[in-house]
């Protein structure tokens, strides 16, 4: 049995070492890459917009805690703010990595 194993590790750490190459190359041109790509930008925008509305929320709750004293409120309207930061640097960050990994232009 460890034979048959060590035969197995040898055979596939060889076909890694030759690379190979499956001969397929990704194509964007399907008819229904379209619809894809304007649905993905829809839920980014949706998703965005949301992201600022409740950075807008979080800000108004923090100014209204700081104005009224409340030191709880402002810690939690700050922590809002740091996630919705946080948030909108991941957004961001998707459309880069989109960009890099498959190669198509953004603008």
């Amino acid at each position: 049995m460890n034979m048959m194993k060590a035969e197995f590790i040898n055979h596939s750490t060889a076909v890694l070492a030759q690379g190979y190459d499956p001969g397929v190359e990704p194509r964007f041109d399907a008819p229904w890459m379209g619809f894809f790509r304007t649905l993905g930008g829809q839920i980014l925008g949706t998703i965005m917009a949301c992201i600022v509305i409740f950075m807008g929320i979080a800000l108004a709750f923090w100014v209204a805690s700081k104005i009224g004293g409340s030191g709880a409120g402002q810690s939690m309207g700050a922590k809002a703010l740091l996630i919705g930061l946080a948030a909108c640097v991941i957004m961001g960050s998707l459309g880069g990595a989109a960009m890099y990994f498959s190669g198509l232009s953004l603008f």
